[in-house]
C-alpha cells in the first residue's frame, strides 16, 4: 500500500467503482487512509508548534533588540548641548587654574632666582 494520500484516495474510489466489492480490501484501505489522515495532521500540528516557536523566537529577539540599542543609547549617547556646555565650563576651569598657577610660580621663581 502507498503512504499517498491522493493515492490512497484513488484506490478507495476504484475499489468503490468495482463490479465486485471486497469488503476486506475496502476496510483494509480505509484503516490506511485514515492512519494516513492522522499523520498528516499530527505534521501539520507539529509545522503549527514550530512555526509558533520561530515567530515567539523572532518577536522576543526583536524586542532583545530594541532594549539593548536603548541601552546601548543611553551608555554611549551624549546629549551634546550639556557636553559642551560642561567642556566650557572644564576648560574654564582649567585656565583659571593655569592663570593661578602661572601668577604663584612666576612670582615664586622670579623670588628665588635673586
Amino acid at each position: 500500500m502507498s503512504n499517498n494520500l491522493i493515492v490512497m484516495a484513488g484506490k478507495l474510489a476504484d475499489s468503490l467503482e468495482a463490479e465486485t466489492f471486497d469488503a476486506d480490501q475496502f476496510r483494509n484501505l480505509m484503516n490506511k487512509f485514515d492512519t494516513l489522515g492522522t499523520n498528516l495532521t499530527n505534521q501539520i500540528t507539529e509545522l503549527g508548534v514550530r512555526s509558533e516557536f520561530l515567530t515567539t523566537t523572532k518577536d522576543r529577539l526583536e524586542n532583545a533588540e530594541i532594549s539593548i540599542q536603548e541601552q546601548m543609547s543611553s551608555v554611549e549617547g551624549v546629549d551634546m548641548a550639556e557636553a559642551i556646555t560642561n567642556y566650557s565650563w572644564d576648560q574654564y576651569a582649567y585656565n583659571a587654574a593655569l592663570k593661578v598657577g602661572t601668577s604663584i610660580l612666576s612670582s615664586s621663581f622670579i623670588d628665588f632666582m635673586r
